[in-house]
């Protein structure tokens, strides 16, 4: 029986059938499909199911976290912050998500690119990861007069969640 039948619309079949991939998906896969559902459009609440999935699986397979590359480590990071937290989040003190996203960024501080460190340093932030110790840690090796704009948007937007 299709799940047009039962009532499911597109955006639910789309996320269902990125859920049923997940498991075998190779960790470039993970953020590509982490950052592509994010930008096209769905409703939050059909999005909701995939990012849980994903984020059951990060936190059930640490080899996995290890396997990012810096960027894709970013990438991800973000696009569970932005499924997760509102841009302008309210104040509160627990984590908006269960991944230890700061242990696995921690150990590879110095393999970030400026760009990626901001980008992980502000998905952290909002997430609720990592409090101020992280974001000294992250801050450290970056050359505040080099970053861009939006780099230094990003730094002012993790101050500030």
């Amino acid at each position: 029986e299709s799940l047009e039948v039962k009532g499911v619309n597109g955006w639910g079949r789309l996320v269902h059938r990125c859920v049923e991939v997940l498991p075998k998906a190779e960790p470039w896969q993970l953020a590509a499909l982490a950052r592509s559902l994010g930008k096209v459009g769905a409703p939050k609440v059909e999005l909701a199911h995939f990012y849980d999935a994903l984020e059951e699986r990060l936190c059930n397979s640490p080899r996995l976290c290890e396997l990012l590359s810096t960027k894709n480590l970013a990438v991800l990071s973000n696009a569970l912050a932005r499924q997760r937290c509102p841009l302008w989040p309210e104040r509160g003190e627990e984590p908006l998500t269960s991944w230890q996203l700061e242990e696995y960024v921690g150990r590879r501080v110095q393999d970030f690119d400026p760009p990626s460190l901001c980008i992980v340093l502000n998905a952290a932030m909002r997430l609720r990861r990592g409090g101020q110790a992280l974001f000294e840690l992250l801050v450290e090796p970056l050359r505040l007069q080099e970053l861009e704009a939006e780099q230094v948007a990003l730094l002012f937007s993790a101050a500030a969640a």
